[in-house]
């Protein structure tokens, strides 16, 4: 199971006919949850990469208070920003030392591997698009801002050219 902030993840896959390359697109397909229209859009990768890359880029509620006494300040409960681009100065205002380099190994002495980042793992893994020679799977991305317990009825909505077919989903 993968999870994204802010969206359903949805996996899929995708059995083409016998000797047909049908063509298989993102906006091909939405998703109608409890039976309301309108149906949700699916996203594209690159989009929920940056959302999961750039966390501070969605305004969400938050607490922050700052207190000063002549030109010293502090504030406490703000989200560190996020580097945008390479060079960005929003993210050097910040009086915390930089993060330490990660060095690759543990205390044991053994290099590991780096964890691949959740952003480079919704693109791998979303759904290919083109045309589809034989069976390909991956994960569509809906946003969405609602709580799981929520969800009654939900329903995976095709409409290609080629045809359309509804999938109820547990």
């Amino acid at each position: 199971m993968y999870l994204a902030e802010g969206f359903l993840v949805v996996e899929v896959t995708f059995y083409p006919p016998k000797d047909e390359a049908p063509l298989v697109a993102i906006g091909h397909f939405t998703l109608r949850l409890n039976g309301r229209k309108p149906e949700l859009l699916a996203q594209a990768p690159p989009f929920v990469a940056a959302s999961l890359r750039h966390p501070d880029m969605q305004q969400r509620p938050e607490l922050v208070a700052s207190a000063g006494v002549g030109d010293a300040g502090v504030i406490v409960g703000r989200r560190p920003p996020t580097e945008r681009f390479p060079g960005d100065p929003r993210t050097t205002r910040d009086r915390l030392p930089p993060p330490r380099a990660p060095t690759g190994e543990d205390r044991s002495g053994i290099e590991r591997p780096e964890p691949a980042r959740p952003e480079d793992v919704a693109v791998a893994q979303a759904l290919p698009e083109g045309p589809a020679k034989g069976p390909i799977a991956g994960y569509l991305y809906f946003p969405w801002r609602g709580k799981a317990k929520e969800l009654k009825k939900v329903e995976l909505l095709y409409h290609s050219p080629g045809g359309a077919a509804t999938l109820a989903l547990r």
